[in-house]
């Protein structure tokens, strides 16, 4: 998806207004407030959905299973919303002209049309024209409210002396400020859109339905539904291929990654991601168990979650069958310990009052049946007593897995991945690039109060007075072997690069911050590749992850920005850059020379001698090769363990002890050897081998 827009935060402040008597909307008395909402700076943006963790649409990309399905010849959106035009000089029957002389629409702009993705190459345009004759011009106002694919919380700041736990605050129409308008734009009287349609497979054809319109929040979309089945031409393979069997599925969208050609940077497909972020979900989403009684539903949780707290955990979950109901399968969701600032996993000792299961807590099941092509969300009540840091003020993050069907009990068209088979075209043990039964989202838990003696309103007021801000080196590259890089470093085009961006404050809470990152300076033109949300509130830092493809060479200033609140105490400490120099493929592994001093261990009398390693490297394009001790072996012995001291293998490590011995049963005596491996960023690798002897004392 292509997503150009606008970022703007709002600070909302609410005041109790005493001596007013309202009613909710059960006539129940309630307390009256008024809302001031004051707009912050406006950040354009103009990226791919993957790079927003607020952007989650119903359907996965490049999987037409899982768009909405259109089954007559025409196609309405859900979020549907309107706009206004000029009113014309006759309005239609039943309606009447605004007060500005515009006349409200509740339709597409561009109706949905039925077209065929085939055999045939071509360009969709599409132009707005109004069948009044009023203008092909048109208006529209942003709001405040809900969004079908936008999904974040808000928080509400109360400046009262008592301030209430309960702040958190859903964007729906029935709040005071739900509909409150952030902008409005009026476009040109020439307004529409035209879709590139490539060719495929005739024999693998099928119907789709664009169509561009207005949402109820005010964003310009355009969308597509589908009909599988809807090509005579295709109806049979995809019939054949996934009308056989169930498939429970979950939203994965990260499980291929696109491949480009070096030389013209055009696509030229898709291969398997083996990195496990393509068990990263879209659809995943935590809120509060209890239901808002004006909104009648769950608020989606706008920070981190407190020890002790009940949660209510959600997951779309999908059926891509085109003819077979998935019947009452079960859906388990599993809590893993997670490590922000490595990116990496590890298990949980001890689960409170769940099931432990290889590492991971079972925190709740349910079931869930869906017939052909639906979707729906599963969900469970989370207790998360006992989980969290037991340090004030602190945070824990943990993986939450979503596994469908763990029993293998449905008979299904891509069953869960049996980490000890190699599948068809693949290298990797465990890697199925059909699975879609597991998939995680993520969740913070910080400590039951944020300080031993800090109060529910002191904790709320700390976000406000909190000073958030990027530290040197908070931006950094994964080297992919464990190891981080920061300031300046190299990166191969067209290959995934994994970043990190480390937040802090100066005192704990609980909210999270929006975290922004370009390839170039922001002010002159930077694009934006990523926006994040992250939990803020921790004193010792949080971190956040996330893959960039670089697709020129040359070199690239990233920035990272977390966006401040209003009345940052200290403002403009909230960014952080870092060099890429991206390179062309890199196949060349880097030139070693190695040295062992001493390299004769004399006399043999059983001695630990330390030994150095002088290692000198270079490569034609990475300044900051990893060296690592690998090994260290004799000829007297099988294994050299009790002959050796010191040695951090896997490390840097160039001094060690070796015991000078010898068994005498050689003339060469004993000969140690000593292996390094050097390795570049691009994962080239070589090795180096040198010898230190033992001769056999002289009689």
């Amino acid at each position: 998806d292509k997503l150009l827009g606008r970022l703007q935060t709002f600070d909302i402040w609410r005041y109790r207004v005493y001596g007013a008597s309202v009613t909710d909307g059960q006539n129940n008395p309630t307390n009256a407030f008024y809302d001031f909402v004051l707009p912050g700076p406006i950040i354009p943006f103009n990226a791919g959905g993957l790079d927003f963790d607020w952007y989650q649409p119903l359907y996965e990309n490049g999987n037409i299973l899982s768009y909405p399905q259109a089954t007559a010849e025409s196609f309405t959106p859900s979020d549907l919303g309107s706009y206004k035009i000029p009113c014309p000089a006759t309005p239609p029957a039943g309606q009447s002209c605004n007060d500005d002389g515009t006349l409200t629409v509740t339709e597409p702009l561009v109706p949905a049309s039925l077209n065929f993705f085939n055999g045939t190459s071509g360009s969709l345009s599409y132009d707005y024209s109004n069948t009044t004759g009023s203008g092909n011009s048109f208006s529209y106002s942003h709001t405040l409210a809900e969004s079908v694919d936008v999904k974040v919380a808000y928080k509400a700041k109360t400046p009262e002396s008592e301030t209430r736990a309960s702040l958190d605050v859903e964007v729906h129409n029935s709040n005071s400020w739900g509909n409150t308008t952030t902008s409005d734009t009026t476009t040109t009287s020439a307004t529409g859109l035209t879709l590139s349609r490539s060719s495929g497979d005739s024999s693998q054809a099928y119907a789709f339905f664009p169509t561009f319109y207005t949402t109820q929040d005010g964003t310009i979309k355009v969308s597509h539904a589908v009909n599988v089945l809807g090509s005579s031409a295709g109806r049979e393979f995809w019939s054949s291929l996934y009308g056989g069997k169930a498939d429970p599925a979950l939203n994965l969208p990260q499980r291929f990654v696109p491949t480009y050609s070096p030389s013209s940077n055009k696509l030229n497909g898709w291969a398997a991601n083996t990195e496990l972020s393509r068990k990263k979900m879209r659809g995943f989403f935590l809120r509060k168990a209890v239901l808002n009684p004006v909104t009648n539903d769950y608020d989606y949780l706008s920070g981190a979650s407190r020890a002790g707290d009940k949660v209510r955990v959600e997951a779309r979950v999908y059926n891509y069958s085109t003819a077979q109901a998935a019947d009452s399968f079960k859906v388990r969701f599993e809590v893993i310990g997670y490590d922000s600032d490595n990116n990496t996993e590890f298990p949980l000792s001890t689960c409170p009052g769940e099931t432990l299961t290889n590492g991971r807590c079972v925190i709740g099941e349910t079931y869930q049946s869906l017939t052909p092509l639906q979707m729906e969300t599963a969900s469970i009540v989370w207790d998360t007593t006992g989980y969290g840091p037991t340090q004030a003020g602190a945070a824990s993050q943990y993986r939450i897995y979503v596994v469908l069907d763990p029993d293998n009990a449905v008979d299904e068209l891509y069953e869960s991945e049996d980490p000890s088979a190699t599948y068809a075209g693949q290298t990797i043990k465990g890697l199925d690039p059909g699975q879609n039964n597991e998939g995680y989202g993520y969740v913070t838990i910080s400590s039951a109060s944020n300080s031993a003696s800090q109060t529910l309103p002191q904790t709320l007021n700390a976000a406000l007075k909190a000073d958030v801000k990027l530290q040197k080196d908070a931006l950094g590259a994964s080297n992919g072997r464990g190891g981080i890089r920061t300031n300046i470093i190299p990166a191969e085009i067209f290959r995934p690069l994994s970043l990190r961006v480390r937040v802090h404050s100066d005192r704990a809470h609980d909210e999270f911050a929006h975290l922004l990152v370009y390839d170039g300076h922001p002010d002159k033109g930077g694009e934006l590749i990523a926006g994040k949300l992250i939990h803020s509130g921790h004193t010792a830092g949080s971190s956040v992850w996330f893959e960039w493809i670089p697709r020129s060479v040359g070199k690239h200033t990233l920035y990272a920005k977390v966006v401040e609140k209003f009345g940052d105490s200290t403002a403009g400490n909230n960014i952080d850059t870092m060099l890429v120099n991206v390179l062309p493929p890199d196949t060349t592994p880097p030139l070693v020379s190695l040295i062992l001093t001493p390299n004769q261990l004399r006399p043999a009398d059983n001695q630990m001698v330390r030994v150095r390693a002088f290692i000198t490297t270079r490569d034609d394009q990475d300044r900051q090769l990893e060296v690592r001790l690998e090994a260290i072996t004799h000829n007297e012995a099988n294994s050299a363990a009790d002959d050796v001291a010191g040695a951090e293998f896997g490390t840097d490590d160039r001094a060690f002890r070796l015991r000078a011995a010898n068994s005498g049963k050689s003339r060469a005596g004993r000969i140690y050897e000593v292996v390094y491996s050097v390795t570049d960023w691009s994962g080239n690798k070589t090795f180096a081998t040198a010898y230190v002897r033992v001769p056999r004392n002289r009689k």
